[in-house]
């Protein structure tokens, strides 16, 4: 923002959400930013119909009152919100599993990509949410696979291997015949992998062409062009 034009009022309103602002006073930390007075012109203006949310980490909020407080004559609202309780964490995870028949899903695709920004929880959400889920879904078919060694899922999560296709193999042949028909395979933050290797998407079609296997890629959305 560099200009703001008067004129002609518009009938319309405009809801503008500003995310995970604690990062703003990580860059600018001091008044000097013009975006400090550029946004309470914004803010203060009687001819435009703009209401902003801003979401910041608690700790960080009283950043907000001193720079940006004393230029703002309309009024702030705080809500803070409290933390998650148990249930609460729990049923954000396993909602969106439930929604979108994620299990089902996973069973019927050799491939599923699941994709979000940094902030997204992915990882979160497949080791407290996705893996049990799946777990529960094998058992309930196949009473021998619910035995106290069976082991759901394997993530892989580090990205210090040359050949994809050969980490995989290798782990397949470590494990029974049991395990490897209900395994399902996750790579976590993959965009790491195809940062790395110029010959990911080789090595991806080959484990997929060449490996039964049930897979999960979960990345950043800004990565899923590249799939």
């Amino acid at each position: 923002m560099t200009k703001i034009n008067g004129g002609e009022k518009w009938n319309g309103q405009i809801f503008i959400i500003l995310d995970q602002f604690e990062e703003y006073f990580q860059q600018y930390p001091q008044e000097k930013d013009p975006f400090v007075q550029e946004f309470a012109q914004i803010i203060n203006s009687v001819d435009l119909t703009v209401n902003f949310l801003i979401s910041i980490r608690s700790d960080e909020f009283y950043k907000i009152e001193r720079q940006f407080k004393k230029y703002i004559y309309n009024p702030i609202r705080n809500i803070e919100l409290p933390p998650l309780d148990i249930n609460s964490a729990q049923e954000a995870i396993e909602k969106p599993i439930e929604r979108y028949n994620f299990i089902q899903c996973l069973r019927n695709c050799r491939l599923t990509i699941l994709t979000g920004d940094k902030s997204a929880g992915k990882s979160l959400m497949i080791q407290e949410g996705l893996i049990p889920s799946w777990r529960k879904s094998i058992s309930s078919e196949d009473s021998s696979s619910s035995e106290s060694f069976f082991c759901p899922a394997i993530i892989f999560d580090t990205w210090d291997c040359d050949s994809l296709y050969e980490r995989v193999k290798q782990h397949r042949d470590k494990i029974g015949d049991l395990q490897n028909k209900h395994q399902l395979i996750i790579f976590d933050h993959f965009e790491q992998y195809i940062e790395s290797h110029p010959l990911w998407e080789k090595e991806l079609n080959k484990v997929l062409t060449e490996l039964p296997v049930n897979l999960l890629i979960s990345t950043r959305d800004n990565y899923l062009n590249y799939l």
